[in-house]
């Protein structure tokens, strides 16, 4: 009885098929730790960035007092990056300058996060305590030496974690497109392969071996008996 296996080409393919899968998904893991630790650096430097600016622009106006220039100051960067989740400005003895709450800063927040005296800034991760739990990643930078205040700015780790899945799903979207071109490229390289086997294979098939043993038979047998006959 004849066994039913495999035809060449899939085997063929399914191997090459399952290698592309194998290293693709290996490589699209590292990667997506590799990438979603660079972009939360990244978001983390920009976040700093924009504290450092604010800290600069808010030197003037400090030393003249002038609070409603801060407090445009503040109001036009908050509306220039929706990321961000609050601002505000503490002057040298912990006193609310200016900020983007729509009544005060709660007294909690302020206490939540200061720079020490060793340090350029200070970042630390504040969770809310009300009925949403939010995550605040909240960063300290100084008003020059400290002395005139500090900016403090917060971001909704969400926020943060939503910009992140955003650039690496376009990221993966591209490394599949790879994977199916590189598994449609197997079946390419199966068939170009497999297929002159599979012509050879079909035209042995053909042969007929009993009618080739019959005249092989018959041409031994007229070359022993012109052999008998010139002895």
């Amino acid at each position: 009885m004849k066994k039913n296996t495999l035809p060449l080409f899939w085997k063929f393919s399914l191997s090459i098929i399952a290698i592309v899968l194998i290293f693709g998904s290996i490589n699209v893991l590292l990667i997506w730790k590799s990438f979603s630790s660079s972009m939360e650096e990244e978001l983390g430097k920009r976040e700093k960035f924009i504290a450092q600016s604010i800290a600069t622009q808010a030197v003037d106006p400090l030393l003249y007092d002038d609070l409603i220039a801060l407090q445009k100051l503040v109001n036009e960067t908050n509306s220039i990056d929706l990321a961000i989740s609050y601002i505000f400005i503490l002057d040298g003895k912990q006193n609310v300058l200016a900020h983007s709450f729509p009544q005060s800063v709660p007294p909690q927040l302020i206490k939540a996060n200061s720079i020490e005296s060793s340090a350029d800034f200070s970042l630390r991760t504040i969770e809310l305590k009300d009925s949403t739990k939010v995550i605040i990643r909240d960063i300290a930078i100084p008003i020059m030496d400290k002395s005139l205040g500090v900016v403090r700015i917060g971001i909704e780790e969400s926020e943060i974690n939503v910009a992140i899945n955003k650039t690496i799903s376009n990221f993966i979207f591209m490394v599949l497109v790879f994977l199916i071109a590189g598994i449609f490229g197997a079946f390419i390289f199966s068939y170009i392969i497999t297929n002159p086997i599979k012509i050879i294979s079909n035209t042995a098939d053909k042969i007929d071996l009993t009618t080739f043993q019959s005249h092989k038979r018959l041409s031994d047998n007229k070359q022993n008996i012109g052999n008998r006959k010139k002895a």
